[in-house]
């Protein structure tokens, strides 16, 4: 009876890791690719690179990345996984879902090197899809997590915008250029 109760653990154990496995092999060809994970440090450009590789993933895949990144979250191929599917989706021009798919990210990998690129990319695609209140929402949190910084002033622009209903593209462009033509001449 003892040696039974061990071997439920151990046989669980394996199960889930065959799962995994089972899950993660129509990634495996592109794990060359999916697992390069830059540095976090100032200047790297892995991250653009990681980026660049991602052309020869087919978006077909950004699914079921996601679905193992969720079903697999401490997996050590997760978190790049779910920053490729939010990528993917995101060239596939699926802009809610890749919103939603980085909130997921943020939430899930608030550490990665990848979690500014992912409050950015959810802050612009929720503003694409008119999902203001959450475009709002990750703005706030991008200029306050990196106030002093070009990204917060951008941020703190956007909000201006968004909070004046300056929405589209081209009165976002109009309000820039007088807001740029105002501090010129003011100088």
């Amino acid at each position: 009876m003892m040696r039974i109760a061990y071997a439920f653990p151990v046989i669980f154990l394996f199960s889930c890791t065959s799962a995994a496995e089972k899950m993660a092999a129509p990634f495996k060809p592109y794990d060359a690719i999916l697992l390069k994970k830059p540095s976090g440090k100032p200047g790297d450009k892995s991250a653009d690179s990681f980026a660049l590789g991602l052309e020869k993933v087919p978006d077909t895949l950004a699914r079921g990345l996601r679905a193992f990144a969720i079903a697999f979250p401490q997996h050590a191929a997760s978190e790049s996984y779910l920053y490729a599917a939010t990528l993917l989706s995101e060239r596939s021009g699926r802009k809610f879902e890749t919103a939603k798919w980085c909130e997921e990210f943020i939430q899930m990998y608030p550490k990665s090197p990848w979690y500014k690129d992912a409050l950015v990319a959810a802050a612009h695609n929720y503003e694409m899809t008119g999902t203001f209140e959450k475009a709002i929402l990750y703005n706030k949190r991008i200029a306050k997590e990196f106030k002093g910084t070009p990204l917060a002033e951008h941020a703190e622009t956007v909000l201006k915008m968004l909070n004046l209903g300056i929405t589209s593209p081209e009165q976002q462009f109009e309000y820039m250029m007088k807001h740029r033509k105002d501090t010129v001449s003011a100088n």
